[in-house]
């Protein structure tokens, strides 16, 4: 297949200051704000006037494809010069460049260490080094959270912003769990349903604050059980959501009976009968503490898909076989 560029695009790209369009663009990300940025992409369709780099309103920003490809071409030449010919670049231009390239392509694993390696230069830059840490938080944070395509499910973002916690925690810099899991974790998860990689983070964050010698264990169940069920409650054909509530409940098991019987609740209400929910409830029932307390919440489980069961018209749709394979592996029939 040819690489060659169509002849319009080209002419797309010369339209205009490569340079000028990687300063503003770099500017705008390595910047910090109260909130994070919400970046969108603007199709080719989004035409813009020939001095117009990008539009922002607030923490609203919005890049024409054209401008950010140019932008990107010139961030690659500031990368070929560090990585081939050695050549000294101050940092800032670096992070710029890099910004820019995880914006563009955000499985750029490159760019993601060479971030890495300017901000591990400074670890006795004590005060310094933890804004820049900080810094490097708001722009992940922004990427993750954003309407882009790949960024929100992004395994290099992810595995990069797990990185800044260990970093962030051995300076003793406090994680602010709830606003991990309301503004980041919980945003990405929902742009991009089945985020497999914001849930397997959301794993890491409770599993360091439960080992914290300053966290107890039952403060940070009452905080994020609340936003993660009615994250699921929302978001009921979400596998991966309802994987990490079971995990929760699995580290919380004093929490199981009230989780069991508030969701048992809406799934008769709304009928659910997807497998999602089921799995869920299966895999609930077989939990040591739901089994050997005294505790009716298999019963209630049973009832609950006796109903649901008999609501089925067909016994070969996906619905009924969902229902009987749930039945068959929590033994609840």
């Amino acid at each position: 297949m040819s690489r060659a560029l169509d002849p319009s695009v080209k002419i797309a790209l010369q339209n205009g200051n490569p340079k000028e369009s990687f300063e503003r663009i770099s500017t705008v990300l390595v910047s910090s704000q109260e909130t994070y940025l919400e970046i969108e992409i603007l199709p080719s369709s989004h035409v813009l006037d020939h001095d117009t780099y990008l539009l922002q309103d607030a923490g609203y920003i919005g890049i024409p494809k054209m401008r950010l490809v140019q932008a990107f071409l010139h961030a690659r030449q500031i990368l070929n010069c560090v990585l081939f010919h050695n050549k000294s670049i101050d940092d800032e231009v670096v992070m710029k460049a890099t910004a820019v390239t995880l914006l563009m392509d955000s499985e750029h694993l490159t760019a993601a260490n060479v971030r890495k390696r300017v901000l591990t230069r400074g670890t006795s830059l004590g005060e310094r080094r933890r804004e820049d840490l900080i810094r490097e938080t708001f722009l992940m944070n922004s990427l993750l959270s954003s309407r882009l395509h790949r960024h929100t499910k992004s395994p290099v973002l992810w595995n990069h912003k797990r990185w800044l916690l260990r970093q962030l925690r051995d300076g003793e810099t406090p994680v602010r769990l709830l606003h991990e899991f309301e503004q980041v974790i919980c945003v990405a998860a929902e742009r991009h349903a089945r985020n497999y990689y914001a849930w397997t983070y959301a794993r890491d964050v409770i599993a360091m604050e439960c080992a914290s010698p300053t966290q107890q264990a039952s403060s940070v169940a009452d905080s994020i059980l609340p936003i993660v069920t009615k994250w699921c409650r929302l978001h009921h054909q979400d596998i991966s959501g309802w994987s990490f509530l079971l995990h929760l409940v699995m580290l919380f098991p004093d929490k199981a009976q009230g989780v069991a019987e508030e969701t048992l609740s809406l799934v008769e209400k709304f009928k659910w009968r997807n497998e999602s929910v089921w799995h869920f409830l299966r895999n609930l029932v077989l939990m040591p503490i739901i089994q050997t307390k005294k505790s009716c919440v298999a019963e209630c489980v049973a009832e609950v898909w006796t109903k649901m069961k008999l609501g089925v018209e067909d016994d070969t749709s996906l619905e009924a076989i969902t229902l009987d394979r749930a039945a068959a592996w929590g033994n609840f029939k």
